[in-house]
């Protein structure tokens, strides 16, 4: 897979990510996801020993898309041809660039469609 083909993977799911993780089902709870895993991610960030800003963090799309980044950005050596070295090197320039498409395409939903993060 090429470098770029990795990249716009890490972008589709970093948005899928942050998107499950924040989304509301359709009578206002929060989405489980496939065996309640979305609903154990929040369990954990919400736990009573974690920071206020923690907390609070994991119903912000924006704030979830730059965690999922990291997250989706350290798997690109292995699917992007990258050597860890060199993927340590650009790992928070991808992160960063990652997290801002996905901020960027939400709001370019919102300007467009007129659909919000929760809308989705």
């Amino acid at each position: 897979m090429t470098p770029l083909l990795s990249f716009i993977c890490a972008v589709f799911g970093t948005f899928r990510l942050s998107w499950e993780i924040t989304r509301k089902d359709d009578e206002g709870g929060q989405f489980e996801g496939p065996l309640r895993l979305y609903d154990g991610i929040r369990w954990l960030f919400r736990h009573p020993s974690m920071p206020g800003w923690i907390q609070h963090a994991v119903d912000c799309i924006f704030c979830v898309s730059l965690w999922a980044a990291g997250f989706t950005c350290l798997l690109l050596p292995v699917y992007g041809g990258l050597s860890w070295a060199e993927a340590f090197r650009i790992w928070l320039l991808y992160t960063l660039g990652v997290g801002g498409i996905v901020v960027w395409w939400l709001r370019y939903m919102k300007a467009l469609y007129g659909v919000g993060a929760g809308d989705i």
